[in-house]
């Protein structure tokens, strides 16, 4: 179902103890609330939830870990862990997904299983998927998919089979996107499975560093450090998964959030944007946009149009 505004935590907690008493679990819910004021939401017990903004910025908090979002990424958090919401600025639209008991598992296992066995065996025992809890950027499909209950407006919450075919193949986008970083975790320089996944534990801790903290020019020493790693260990770490350096990832994600600034109406001077997102200078936020885009940023701004930022060269 889709709310629009955020339910009180006493109240939502005992219908959540209730549901369990019954051995019914979490509902999947999805809460589009334009804040007023702001917003603090703390030690939520909760199912996989997906945490995005279509305007604005909030921040989530997961084993004591603290994260910024912003409109162009999201963040997972597992079933069964505490969160913490925190929206500071009011204005702010949030679009959260909470899937439903087990709805996770049930998707992992009916795409990652043969047809033939899910013939024989369509009501097998689910498996468990742990999602890797970080900042993920909204490419494309997400972005259109994640706008598809506003889209559809009273029709989402009357027909359930309507919502749960979104919810399914919200599911199997981001399993989409879980198997990709499996992929990169097996391209780690590491034997053990386990000794990969903590690595990339330690290398999405400082993705997320980067993502919250990318205009106040973060150095490889801090990075490094947020990842618990030597720096030049954490250098060659990240460039074996991500296939790029530290630098040039928050070059590309300055300049991304960039082009986001230059899509509101009305428009922002272009020496502020520079400043916002990190840039030295205008000049130098002019060259390297014009490099990466092949458009000065007055004229990326004129157009009015952000949605095909990720197939530029940043």
């Amino acid at each position: 179902m889709l709310r629009t505004q955020f339910p009180d935590i006493s109240e939502l907690k005992r219908n959540i103890a209730l549901r369990f008493a019954e051995g019914r679990g979490w509902p999947s819910v999805v809460l589009n609330v334009q804040t007023t004021g702001t917003v603090h939401r703390p030690d939520i017990v909760g199912p996989l939830t997906l945490f995005s903004n279509r305007r604005g910025g909030s921040a989530v908090a997961v084993h004591g870990r603290r994260v910024q979002l912003e409109a162009d990424g999201y963040f997972l958090s597992n079933q069964g862990e505490a969160y913490t919401l925190d929206v500071a600025a009011p204005g702010t639209e949030t679009l959260n997904v909470h899937f439903g008991q087990q709805l996770a598992e049930t998707a992992w296992r009916d795409l990652s299983t043969a047809d033939q066995r899910l013939l024989d065996d369509p009501f097998g025992p689910a498996e468990q998927v742990c999602f890797f809890g970080r900042v993920y950027e909204k490419d494309p499909v997400t972005a259109a998919l994640l706008d598809e209950p506003l889209h559809q407006g009273e029709a989402f919450n009357h027909h359930a089979t309507l919502r749960e075919e979104w919810l399914l193949r919200l599911l199997a986008r981001l399993l989409h996107t879980q198997r990709a970083a499996f992929r990169r975790l097996e391209a780690l320089p590491a034997v053990k499975a386990a000794t990969r996944q903590e690595v990339y534990r330690r290398l999405s801790y400082s993705l997320d560093y980067l993502h919250s903290y990318y205009a106040a020019n973060p150095s490889l020493d801090e990075l490094a450090q947020v990842a618990c790693l030597s720096k030049f260990h954490y250098l060659r770490l990240f460039r074996a998964v991500y296939g790029q350096t530290p630098y040039h990832y928050l070059r590309r994600l300055r300049l991304q959030k960039a082009a986001g600034l230059l899509g509101q109406r009305p428009p922002l001077p272009v020496a502020a944007i520079a400043e916002l997102v990190g840039f030295e200078s205008s000049s130098a936020f002019c060259r390297a946009f014009h490099a990466a885009t092949g458009a000065w940023p007055q004229a990326f701004q004129q157009q009015g149009t952000i949605s095909n930022f990720g197939q530029y060269k940043a």
